[in-house]
Protein backbone atom coordinates (compact mmCIF):
# COMPACT_ATOMS: atom_id res chain seq x y z
CA UNK A 1 0.00 0.00 0.00
CA UNK A 2 2.75 2.52 0.62
CA UNK A 3 4.47 1.71 -2.11
CA UNK A 4 2.08 2.95 -4.07
CA UNK A 5 1.32 5.92 -2.73
CA UNK A 6 5.00 6.48 -2.84
CA UNK A 7 4.91 6.57 -6.89
CA UNK A 8 3.27 10.02 -6.38
CA UNK A 9 6.23 11.83 -5.07
CA UNK A 10 8.59 10.63 -7.29
CA UNK A 11 10.91 12.87 -10.27
CA UNK A 12 12.96 12.03 -13.06
CA UNK A 13 14.47 8.24 -13.19
CA UNK A 14 12.82 6.95 -10.21
CA UNK A 15 9.62 8.23 -11.47
CA UNK A 16 10.04 6.51 -14.55
CA UNK A 17 10.33 3.42 -12.62
CA UNK A 18 7.35 3.95 -10.56
CA UNK A 19 5.05 4.55 -14.15
CA UNK A 20 6.94 1.57 -15.68
CA UNK A 21 6.13 -0.64 -12.32
CA UNK A 22 2.41 0.37 -11.99
CA UNK A 23 1.80 -0.52 -15.94
CA UNK A 24 3.87 -4.14 -15.59
CA UNK A 25 1.78 -4.72 -12.65
CA UNK A 26 -1.26 -3.94 -14.63
CA UNK A 27 -0.35 -5.81 -17.65
CA UNK A 28 1.44 -8.61 -16.07
CA UNK A 29 -1.53 -10.86 -16.68
CA UNK A 30 -2.46 -9.94 -20.12
CA UNK A 31 1.46 -10.43 -20.80
CA UNK A 32 0.89 -14.16 -19.58
CA UNK A 33 -2.52 -14.73 -21.09
CA UNK A 34 -2.65 -12.79 -24.24
CA UNK A 35 0.49 -11.89 -25.06
CA UNK A 36 0.43 -11.94 -28.83
CA UNK A 37 -3.03 -9.97 -29.30
CA UNK A 38 -1.62 -6.88 -30.31
CA UNK A 39 -2.77 -4.15 -29.34
CA UNK A 40 -3.78 -5.04 -25.79
CA UNK A 41 -7.31 -5.85 -26.48
CA UNK A 42 -8.87 -4.00 -23.30
CA UNK A 43 -12.21 -5.70 -22.23
CA UNK A 44 -9.81 -8.85 -21.67
CA UNK A 45 -7.14 -6.72 -19.40
CA UNK A 46 -10.06 -4.72 -17.86
CA UNK A 47 -11.41 -8.51 -16.97
CA UNK A 48 -8.10 -9.55 -15.54
CA UNK A 49 -7.92 -6.55 -13.23
CA UNK A 50 -11.52 -7.35 -11.73
CA UNK A 51 -13.05 -4.46 -13.99
CA UNK A 52 -15.79 -4.55 -16.38
CA UNK A 53 -16.28 -1.43 -18.93
CA UNK A 54 -19.70 0.19 -20.05
CA UNK A 55 -20.31 2.26 -22.45
CA UNK A 56 -23.22 5.46 -20.98
CA UNK A 57 -24.77 8.50 -23.15
CA UNK A 58 -23.42 11.68 -22.05
CA UNK A 59 -20.85 11.26 -19.49
CA UNK A 60 -19.29 14.32 -17.81
CA UNK A 61 -15.75 14.32 -18.13
CA UNK A 62 -15.67 11.32 -20.92
CA UNK A 63 -15.15 8.18 -18.61
CA UNK A 64 -15.45 7.30 -14.51
CA UNK A 65 -13.96 4.44 -12.26
CA UNK A 66 -16.69 3.11 -9.85
CA UNK A 67 -15.81 0.96 -6.90
CA UNK A 68 -18.57 -2.20 -7.13
CA UNK A 69 -18.83 -5.25 -4.97
CA UNK A 70 -15.78 -7.40 -6.32
CA UNK A 71 -13.80 -5.29 -8.30
CA UNK A 72 -15.33 -1.93 -11.05
CA UNK A 73 -16.98 -0.59 -12.97
CA UNK A 74 -15.16 1.73 -16.18
CA UNK A 75 -18.01 3.79 -17.44
CA UNK A 76 -17.34 5.42 -20.50
CA UNK A 77 -19.48 8.08 -22.74
CA UNK A 78 -20.24 6.23 -25.98
CA UNK A 79 -19.83 9.63 -27.97
CA UNK A 80 -15.89 9.43 -27.63
CA UNK A 81 -13.35 8.52 -30.85
CA UNK A 82 -12.08 5.35 -30.57
CA UNK A 83 -8.66 6.99 -29.70
CA UNK A 84 -10.12 8.94 -27.36
CA UNK A 85 -11.95 5.80 -25.97
CA UNK A 86 -9.10 3.58 -25.74
CA UNK A 87 -6.85 6.38 -23.86
CA UNK A 88 -10.16 7.12 -21.96
CA UNK A 89 -10.09 3.23 -20.61
CA UNK A 90 -6.61 2.62 -19.89
CA UNK A 91 -6.60 5.82 -17.38
CA UNK A 92 -9.44 4.78 -15.60
CA UNK A 93 -7.48 1.39 -15.46
CA UNK A 94 -4.40 3.06 -13.95
CA UNK A 95 -6.88 4.85 -11.32
CA UNK A 96 -7.51 1.14 -10.06
CA UNK A 97 -4.06 0.76 -8.35
CA UNK A 98 -4.88 3.55 -5.97
CA UNK A 99 -7.70 1.48 -4.12
CA UNK A 100 -7.41 -1.24 -1.95
CA UNK A 101 -9.11 -5.02 -2.13
CA UNK A 102 -9.60 -5.63 1.26
CA UNK A 103 -12.46 -4.65 1.73
CA UNK A 104 -16.18 -6.37 -0.59
CA UNK A 105 -15.91 -2.66 -2.38
CA UNK A 106 -12.50 -0.76 -3.43
CA UNK A 107 -11.84 1.94 -1.24
CA UNK A 108 -9.17 4.30 -2.25
CA UNK A 109 -6.33 4.64 -0.42
CA UNK A 110 -5.69 8.29 -0.80
CA UNK A 111 -7.87 11.49 -2.17
CA UNK A 112 -7.83 11.97 -5.32
CA UNK A 113 -5.09 14.42 -6.56
CA UNK A 114 -4.06 16.71 -9.85
CA UNK A 115 -0.16 14.04 -9.18
CA UNK A 116 -2.60 10.81 -9.34
CA UNK A 117 -3.92 12.40 -12.83
CA UNK A 118 -0.81 12.81 -14.17
CA UNK A 119 0.84 9.56 -13.47
CA UNK A 120 -2.39 7.53 -14.33
CA UNK A 121 -1.60 8.94 -17.80
CA UNK A 122 1.66 8.12 -18.03
CA UNK A 123 0.84 4.49 -16.94
CA UNK A 124 -2.05 4.72 -19.81
CA UNK A 125 0.06 4.85 -22.08
CA UNK A 126 2.37 2.32 -21.06
CA UNK A 127 -0.77 -0.05 -20.88
CA UNK A 128 -1.76 0.86 -24.73
CA UNK A 129 1.73 0.49 -25.90
CA UNK A 130 3.30 -1.91 -23.81
CA UNK A 131 7.57 -1.70 -24.00
CA UNK A 132 7.60 -5.34 -24.47
CA UNK A 133 4.47 -5.32 -27.31
CA UNK A 134 6.36 -2.07 -29.06
CA UNK A 135 9.81 -4.06 -29.48
CA UNK A 136 7.31 -7.31 -30.26
CA UNK A 137 6.37 -5.60 -32.91
CA UNK A 138 9.96 -4.74 -34.32
CA UNK A 139 9.16 -0.92 -33.87
CA UNK A 140 12.55 -0.20 -32.46
CA UNK A 141 14.37 -1.80 -35.54
CA UNK A 142 12.89 0.68 -38.08
CA UNK A 143 14.76 3.45 -38.95
CA UNK A 144 12.94 5.85 -40.98
CA UNK A 145 10.99 8.81 -38.76
CA UNK A 146 7.89 8.32 -40.56
CA UNK A 147 7.39 4.73 -40.82
CA UNK A 148 8.08 4.35 -36.58
CA UNK A 149 5.82 7.16 -36.28
CA UNK A 150 2.71 5.41 -38.84
CA UNK A 151 3.26 2.07 -37.46
CA UNK A 152 3.18 2.97 -33.99
CA UNK A 153 -0.29 4.87 -34.20
CA UNK A 154 -1.92 2.19 -36.55
CA UNK A 155 -0.53 -0.74 -34.86
CA UNK A 156 -1.54 0.53 -31.20
CA UNK A 157 -4.25 2.39 -32.06
CA UNK A 158 -2.82 5.55 -30.52
CA UNK A 159 -3.81 9.35 -31.66
CA UNK A 160 -0.48 11.34 -33.01
CA UNK A 161 0.41 13.52 -29.73
CA UNK A 162 0.12 9.98 -27.65
CA UNK A 163 2.44 8.49 -30.26
CA UNK A 164 5.03 11.11 -30.45
CA UNK A 165 4.39 10.78 -26.62
CA UNK A 166 5.21 7.52 -26.85
CA UNK A 167 8.29 7.39 -28.95
CA UNK A 168 9.46 10.89 -27.73
CA UNK A 169 9.28 10.77 -23.80
CA UNK A 170 8.42 6.95 -23.09
CA UNK A 171 10.60 4.64 -24.51
CA UNK A 172 12.98 7.36 -26.69
CA UNK A 173 13.06 5.67 -29.83
CA UNK A 174 12.93 9.16 -31.29
CA UNK A 175 14.87 12.46 -30.63
CA UNK A 176 13.13 15.32 -30.69
CA UNK A 177 9.52 17.49 -30.48
CA UNK A 178 6.06 17.56 -31.79
CA UNK A 179 3.23 19.76 -31.42
CA UNK A 180 -0.31 20.78 -32.40
CA UNK A 181 -0.36 23.88 -33.67
CA UNK A 182 -2.85 26.58 -34.84
CA UNK A 183 -2.36 29.69 -37.22
CA UNK A 184 -3.04 32.92 -35.60
CA UNK A 185 -2.64 36.32 -37.63
CA UNK A 186 0.83 36.77 -36.57
CA UNK A 187 1.65 33.50 -37.64
CA UNK A 188 2.08 29.82 -36.20
CA UNK A 189 2.12 28.70 -32.43
CA UNK A 190 1.72 25.88 -30.43
CA UNK A 191 -1.08 24.84 -28.84
CA UNK A 192 -0.79 24.84 -25.40
CA UNK A 193 -0.74 21.40 -23.53
CA UNK A 194 -0.20 19.92 -26.31
CA UNK A 195 3.83 20.45 -27.02
CA UNK A 196 6.11 17.27 -26.11
CA UNK A 197 9.84 17.00 -26.42
CA UNK A 198 12.96 14.31 -25.60
CA UNK A 199 13.86 14.78 -22.03
CA UNK A 200 17.33 14.81 -23.29
CA UNK A 201 17.08 17.84 -25.26
CA UNK A 202 18.52 21.07 -24.45
CA UNK A 203 16.13 24.05 -24.35
CA UNK A 204 18.47 25.57 -26.95
CA UNK A 205 17.66 22.37 -29.15
CA UNK A 206 13.93 22.64 -28.56
CA UNK A 207 13.63 26.01 -30.06
CA UNK A 208 16.13 24.87 -32.77
CA UNK A 209 13.45 22.31 -33.54
CA UNK A 210 10.50 24.43 -33.53
CA UNK A 211 12.08 26.61 -35.55
CA UNK A 212 12.08 24.14 -38.12
CA UNK A 213 8.49 23.30 -37.81
CA UNK A 214 7.55 26.85 -38.14
CA UNK A 215 9.81 26.91 -41.02
CA UNK A 216 7.88 23.68 -42.69
CA UNK A 217 4.52 24.78 -41.79
CA UNK A 218 5.19 28.26 -43.28
CA UNK A 219 5.78 26.94 -46.46
CA UNK A 220 2.98 24.96 -46.43
CA UNK A 221 4.59 21.55 -46.49
CA UNK A 222 7.45 22.62 -49.34
CA UNK A 223 9.77 22.92 -46.86
CA UNK A 224 13.21 20.57 -47.46
CA UNK A 225 13.85 18.13 -45.00
CA UNK A 226 17.80 18.25 -44.27
CA UNK A 227 20.08 15.14 -43.63
CA UNK A 228 20.34 15.57 -39.62
CA UNK A 229 15.95 16.03 -39.16
CA UNK A 230 13.17 14.02 -39.78
CA UNK A 231 9.74 15.42 -40.37
CA UNK A 232 6.41 13.75 -39.72
CA UNK A 233 3.81 16.97 -39.86
CA UNK A 234 -0.08 16.93 -41.29
CA UNK A 235 -2.57 20.06 -41.97
CA UNK A 236 -6.06 19.92 -40.55
CA UNK A 237 -8.55 20.31 -43.32
CA UNK A 238 -9.43 23.99 -42.51
CA UNK A 239 -5.70 25.03 -42.83
CA UNK A 240 -5.31 26.59 -39.54
CA UNK A 241 -4.52 23.57 -37.33
CA UNK A 242 -1.25 21.04 -37.80
CA UNK A 243 0.67 18.24 -35.92
CA UNK A 244 4.29 18.20 -36.39
CA UNK A 245 6.90 15.92 -35.11
CA UNK A 246 10.76 16.55 -35.56
CA UNK A 247 13.10 14.24 -34.85
CA UNK A 248 16.74 14.48 -34.74
CA UNK A 249 19.23 12.17 -36.75
CA UNK A 250 16.57 10.64 -39.40
CA UNK A 251 15.65 11.58 -42.64
CA UNK A 252 11.73 11.63 -42.74
CA UNK A 253 9.01 12.65 -45.19
CA UNK A 254 6.02 14.51 -44.54
CA UNK A 255 2.83 12.78 -43.91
Amino acid sequence: MSSVLQWLDTHGVDRQRAVEQAADMLTEGYRRKYGKMIPPELHRLAALVSAKILYVNNLPGGARLVPVAGGFDILVDSSLNAFRTRTAIAHELAHTLFYSSQEPIPQRLSPPSKNEEHFCFDVARRILAPEWMIRSAGISNLRDTSEMFLVTSKTFKLSRQMASRVLLQDYRFLSGVAAVWMKHEQGWKMKPGNCYASPDLSRKERIRLHGVARAWLGRERSYHDTPTTGIVGSLGSDGRTAFVLIARGAAARAL
